[in-house]
């Protein structure tokens, strides 16, 4: 099992290694981890062109290492990699932060798709896939990340819940005072139910409004499930059934 000391332990980029400062670019900056350069390579081109600024690793503790080095606002990773378990890996990016994680995989096992939302990813790609598709996602997540659900018109700068109150421009969320800390996606998802609270919404409706897919099938609508699990887990101890399902429907904030 890895440990965090591995953020600690590991060496630096070596000579001639490009380097990202923190803060240093106004891009976005995106970490891929892959151990075919061929789509790293393809990934890479096609981001670049969306002026994103990309940084690439072909495996588990070299991308350990560039995480500690940089400021990355998401990370696109293979769960096949040739020196880490990915699902241990997403699991440690966590530890780091809420940085959002988008998986690669050929893998259709549900329980292993089902692991991976476990530990924290936000999308999951099944391979083989298009390039152009990945990027759309990309764009997706850090749009919501950054102004989540602007198209809604929402401007409220706190929503309370009962006790819970919910900080869109920080992106915090609280119990009498006490932070709670959840992904991009757990944070999109508990904060787009709030603001609509009362009225209930589809899994399909959820994917859309959330995750921004319009490709719909059954794997996707158990990613809403896998999440409100983990929200309801993270609010257990401060708000029960904060989050309602509606059997044969959706979920609703009562």
């Amino acid at each position: 099992m890895y440990s965090l000391i591995l953020f600690n332990e590991l060496e630096g980029p070596e000579r001639g290694e490009k380097v990202l400062s923190r803060g240093a670019l106004k891009q976005k900056q995106i970490l891929i981890i892959d151990q075919n350069w061929r789509i790293r390579e393809k990934l890479r081109i096609v981001l670049e062109e969306e002026n994103y600024v990309v940084d690439e690793a072909e495996g588990g503790l070299q991308a350990l290492s560039k995480f500690q080095m940089h400021h990355y606002e998401l990370i696109i990773l293979n769960l096949s990699l040739p020196d880490i378990c990915g699902i241990e890996l997403c699991r440690l990016f966590r530890y780091g932060g809420n940085i959002p994680i988008i998986v690669l995989s050929s893998q259709t096992n549900e329980h292993e798709i089902i692991k991976a939302f476990q530990v924290g990813v936000d999308d999951y790609v099944k391979k083989p896939f298009s390039i152009r598709e990945v990027t759309l996602r990309v764009k997706n997540i850090l749009g919501r990340f950054e102004n989540p659900f602007e198209h809604a018109g929402i401007q409220k700068s706190c929503i309370e819940v009962g006790k819970l109150k919910i900080f869109p421009e920080f992106r915090k969320v609280t119990y009498e005072g006490r932070t709670i800390y959840l992904s991009p996606m757990e944070f999109g998802l508990l904060y787009f139910l709030s603001v609509n609270r009362g009225k209930a919404f589809t899994r399909e409706q959820l994917l859309n409004e959330v995750w921004g897919d319009k490709k719909i099938d059954v794997r996707d609508s158990r990613t809403v499930d896998t999440h409100v699990k983990r929200l309801r887990e993270k609010l257990s101890a401060e708000q029960e059934e904060l989050i309602n399902t509606l059997w044969g429907y959706g979920y609703i904030i009562k």
